[in-house]
């Protein structure tokens, strides 16, 4: 059912979502009809659009099989029925997006690759590509070396992990040629240099993160959006769907080339105290090791700020809510943890229930509670941002969606960036 989808963008049955949206903006940059003047352009790009779509949006669930014949169920029939809905919807959307004009869906793809998000799913596709190739091996190797070292019957003891790496390395050697081609670095050494270079901005706005400054350099951005409506949608027990309509807004904040290249140093500290935490810090958990690190960048980079005078950039985020979930989850994670003689933080034997409870149930839980609050004050930030910002907190902006686990990870990836 969806083969010709697959086949459209390009890419395996199995692939990601990241490796769909990643082929959709390949392919759609070569296909629009602005840039591509075949005949058949528009109606290519509309197919394209369509197999994004499903993909995408409705590819999450088991399909049909495409050869087995069997009498369907009444839940298959009802499911079936709904596909031509489905359809409908996707196409009707791919309408709509094949007329978005070329330079916007460009700037669209360039300001995801300015971002640093593109390169640094990159990077974590290649980590975990290379952490597959060592897995591989060394379940392959691990029998034989346990036969050499200890006897040979061993090997057939242990042949599962064998026939595991086995199956994994022949997955791999299937897609050797593009194994480790997933793609280039936006930020290359020319790139780097060009964006560190001073770059005088039009205009004579201060800067609003360092007293005295003149905005010559990049702006920084914020990002806020406004859910103006919820759409519920069910189509049988175990398919689900939730369509949020909302206001989004970009704003940008003067900012000197002084600022920017100090957070820029202000990142740069917290990924590198975080990673000094995680592999040279004894602390024994790995999850405290983690915490830690977070809070010894976050003084370092302080310090780094109160010494250059500069404003951080991320305090917008720090308000009333956040605030209250940091609380719980520092309180949840210390009482499922212990310290030992030897001055090590151990976690118990409930962490990762714990764990799982705060990702997907804290937010449940605060955020209808700080809806409570009149006029937006619990989203709004403790330290005072530009007027017009302000005011948009105090028409009901937010920083993000308020949805489990994205709460939680938005927030702490724009801290780091």
């Amino acid at each position: 059912m969806y083969r010709r989808y697959y086949e459209i963008l390009g890419i395996p049955e199995d692939a990601s979502p990241d490796e769909i949206r990643q082929a959709y903006r390949r392919l759609a940059l070569q296909l629009h009809p602005d840039v591509n003047k075949a005949p058949d352009a528009h109606q290519r790009f509309i197919e394209l659009c369509e197999a994004y779509e499903i993909l995408i949006r409705y590819a999450q669930r088991e399909p049909f099989s495409d050869t087995a014949y069997h009498f369907p169920t009444p839940e298959e029939r009802a499911d079936l029925a709904s596909w031509e809905e489905v359809i409908r919807e996707a196409r009707a959307r791919a309408k709509r997006h094949s007329e978005m004009r070329f330079e916007k869906l460009q700037k669209e793809h360039e300001a995801f690759q300015k971002s640093g998000l593109y390169d640094l799913s990159l990077l974590l596709r290649y980590f975990f590509h290379i952490v597959a190739v060592l897995i591989a091996l060394a379940l392959i190797a691990f029998p034989i070396v346990m036969a050499i070292v200890e006897e040979f019957v061993a090997f057939f003891y242990l042949a599962y992990f064998w026939i595991i790496g086995t199956f994994l390395l022949w997955y791999i050697w299937s897609n050797r040629k593009n194994w480790f081609r997933l793609g280039d670095l936006y930020f290359k050494p020319a790139v780097i240099r060009e964006f560190l270079s001073a770059k005088t901005v039009a205009g004579s706005d201060p800067c609003f993160y360092c007293p005295g400054q003149k905005a010559n350099g990049i702006p920084f951005e914020i990002f806020l959006l406004k859910v103006q409506d919820i759409d519920l949608r069910s189509r049988g027990a175990l398919w689900h769907e939730v369509k949020y309509k909302r206001k989004n807004l970009t704003v940008q904040i003067p900012r000197s080339h002084k600022a920017f290249l100090v957070h820029l140093g202000s990142s740069a500290i917290k990924l590198f105290t975080l990673i000094i935490f995680l592999l040279f810090i004894p602390v024994g958990s790995v999850l405290w090791k983690f915490i830690l690190g977070l809070f010894a960048g976050g003084i370092l980079s302080t310090i780094l700020h109160l010494l250059t005078r500069t404003r951080p950039k991320t305090l917008y985020l720090l308000n009333g809510t956040l605030v209250i979930k940091i609380v719980i989850w520092l309180v949840v994670l210390g009482a499922l943890s212990r310290i030992t003689s030897q001055h090590q933080i151990v976690t118990g034997p409930y962490i990762y229930l714990g764990f799982f409870l705060l990702i997907f149930f804290v937010d449940l839980i605060v955020d209808p509670l700080a809806n409570l609050v009149p006029r937006n004050r619990m989203y709004i930030p403790f330290f005072p941002q530009p007027p017009a910002i302000m005011e948009r907190y105090r028409e009901g902006y937010r920083n993000f969606l308020e949805a489990p686990v994205w709460a939680t990870i938005y927030p702490l990836l724009k801290w780091f960036f």
